[in-house]
């Protein structure tokens, strides 16, 4: 594939940084580069070759590899959520700093609230608060 194969408005395969993902070709550059719009983190990329472009895709497969990537991504946010719990356990044995440890709630509820909109789309039995109390030591 060479650059002038690209079309505007198309997707691509492309891998970034180690990932497969799929990437939006937005504009052409006007030494020939084209600049696309990666479709999971909506960054901007420039090509100045074809090296990491592996075919050219439709969007009902953008669509869905975008939803793969995105689930992944909740998945680490769970993983997240679980380092925090421990940290924060941690924390509160070696230094109990209450606006500290509000501000860790804070945090802790964040994240429980973007799990719980995970589960709502996906249609989960995931509890925020009960994610939190176990989390949490009294």
């Amino acid at each position: 594939m060479e650059l002038t194969d690209i079309k505007y408005n198309d997707f691509y395969l492309v891998e970034v940084s180690g990932q497969v993902v799929p990437v939006w070709m937005k504009r052409r550059h006007s030494d020939g580069s084209w600049f696309g719009e990666n479709y999971t983190t909506f960054r901007t990329i420039r090509f100045k070759d074809t090296s990491r472009l592996i075919r050219k895709i439709d969007r009902e497969e953008a669509d869905q590899k975008r939803h793969a990537i995105v689930c992944t991504a909740d998945i680490n946010t769970k993983a997240i959520a679980r380092v925090m719990a421990k940290e924060y356990k941690t924390f509160v044995k070696l230094n109990n700093d209450s606006a500290t440890k509000a501000g860790f709630i804070y945090a802790l509820r964040q994240v429980s609230a973007r799990l719980a909109d995970i589960a709502e789309e996906y249609n989960s039995d995931f509890d925020p608060d009960t994610f939190i109390k176990a989390c949490i030591p009294e």
